[in-house]
């Protein structure tokens, strides 16, 4: 097994992220019966876009079912931005959970007929994939009599913001964790600062963030091999966000985490 492909089950089996949280519900939901999988109401992503993350999540999703689909080849960079235009102009109806289904509809032979990818995950492929996905189940739909009445119909609403919350509390308290036993952070935790952020727990004067951007220009030189690990990480992310700003958030949270307290 390649050294990439080992970093990637890595990053998405790091259950105590927000990232991680999303996957493990998907797949869960992924397992229920096609019946009440079709009777849940799941958040679409016209509705998510907005959201902190939802870039990273949806390059997470698609390198999840990327893997499971047999691609040895990785999702390049051209195709990544053109992947997210894809998703909120045709398919932006659809949720999380329904994207990751139709992908597990296609491993398991359910379509009438199977899509090649030629071990490329793009544009062409993705499409063709949700676009099977959207006639099966209307199909479906018909077939089990789900819009007949809607009041038989049970609706499952989750309340994504609730759990958004709760994933950056156990993150907070793992990179707690991660200080105490090894002085430094062991995962890529920037979407935390962004989240502490935009909610005004975090406030920065001029003076702080340049003594922040000192600290971080000098800890760069100092820890280069780690910053590369974590810069491959954040790829498998999908997160594009220079270094020099990562390090100056992570050193921001360690401020923030010892002033909390």
């Amino acid at each position: 097994m390649s050294q990439k492909l080992t970093d990637k089950q890595y990053q998405l089996s790091r259950l105590d992220l927000p990232i991680g949280d999303a996957l493990r519900q998907i797949e869960v939901f992924s397992n229920k019966s096609t019946t009440d999988f079709l009777k849940t109401k799941f958040p679409r992503v016209d509705e998510l876009h907005n959201e902190i993350n939802f870039d990273s999540k949806l390059g997470a999703l698609f390198i999840k079912v990327s893997n499971l689909a047999g691609l040895k080849s990785e999702i390049s960079d051209i195709n990544k931005p053109l992947l997210n235009d894809l998703i909120l102009r045709r398919f932006n109806a659809l949720s999380m959970e329904e994207i990751y289904y139709a992908f597990k509809l296609e491993r398991c032979g359910d379509y009438d007929e199977r899509t090649s990818h030629y071990d490329m995950f793009g544009e062409e492929y993705v499409s063709a994939i949700l676009g099977k996905y959207k006639k099966w189940k209307q199909r479906k739909i018909t077939d089990l009599k789900l819009n007949k009445k809607k009041e038989e119909v049970k609706i499952i609403d989750f309340d994504y913001k609730e759990l958004n919350k709760q994933s950056i509390s156990r993150s907070i308290d793992n990179m707690k964790k991660e200080l105490e036993e090894h002085g430094e952070f062991q995962g890529v935790y920037t979407y935390v600062y962004d989240y502490l952020k935009e909610n005004g727990k975090i406030q920065l004067t001029d003076k702080e963030q340049k003594e922040i951007v000192s600290e971080a220009k000098k800890r760069m030189k100092k820890f280069k091999p780690k910053i590369e690990l974590q810069s491959t990480l954040r790829k498998i992310t999908g997160s594009n966000k220079n270094e020099i700003s990562v390090k100056c958030k992570e050193i921001a949270l360690e401020r923030y985490l010892k002033i909390s307290q």
